[in-house]
């Protein structure tokens, strides 16, 4: 089509109107109503629109996300996984009141690997820390290791109770079908996973 210009291209293609007859028609009906529009919406960081109350009553408050900006006691999490041994080359971690580990700290699952995690993780400044095996993780799998741990290391283990041991003895709460509260904030970890994932 003849073109007439940025501004009926732009109208032409937001009104799908192959006529620019129509859309001038169309924009010279609506121009009237744009300081309206203007006038009950504000541009937020330069591209989102947010339209203000215009309803009956008091405005509702909008909810302020920033950091230490709501009343009350506050629980900051630092959450990270998949580490797969190499935690020790991570940069700093933020700083939180719970450091939270989604699983896959190992490999192989291998006691050696999990040795190594449980000290590092141990001495992370965070004050609660939790630990939620993944599917590398599989020495927790007590039934599926004591068949297959020939596959994944040169060492049975010694059971559950002894790899749990090097994690309460720091506080890490180690999470299999279990919850743990912490504040008033409940914690639920399970390790399991389709078979087929």
């Amino acid at each position: 089509s003849k073109s007439h210009g940025l501004w009926f291209r732009m109208v032409n293609r937001h009104l799908r109107c192959v006529d620019p007859t129509i859309t001038i028609a169309v924009y010279v009906l609506l121009f009237p109503l744009f300081p309206f529009v203007l006038l009950f919406m504000r541009i937020r960081r330069g591209r989102y629109w947010r339209f203000h109350w215009v309803g009956k009553g008091p405005k509702p408050p909008l909810r302020d996300l920033t950091l230490g900006a709501q009343a009350g006691p506050r629980l900051r999490c630092v959450a990270i996984s998949d580490t797969h041994m190499q935690h020790a080359r991570l940069d700093a971690l933020p700083l939180g009141d719970v450091l939270i580990h989604c699983g896959d700290a190992t490999n192989f699952g291998r006691p050696d690997e999990l040795r190594d995690f449980a000290e590092w993780f141990a001495s992370q400044p965070h004050r609660h820390k939790i630990f939620v095996p993944g599917n590398h993780d599989m020495i927790f799998d007590e039934p599926y290791w004591s068949e297959y741990w020939g596959d994944w290391s040169h060492e049975p283990g010694t059971g559950l109770d002894d790899l749990l041991a090097p994690f309460a003895a720091s506080g890490v709460h180690v999470l299999i079908d279990r919850t743990v509260e912490i504040q008033g904030v409940a914690f639920h970890g399970s390790p399991w996973t389709p078979k087929e994932y």
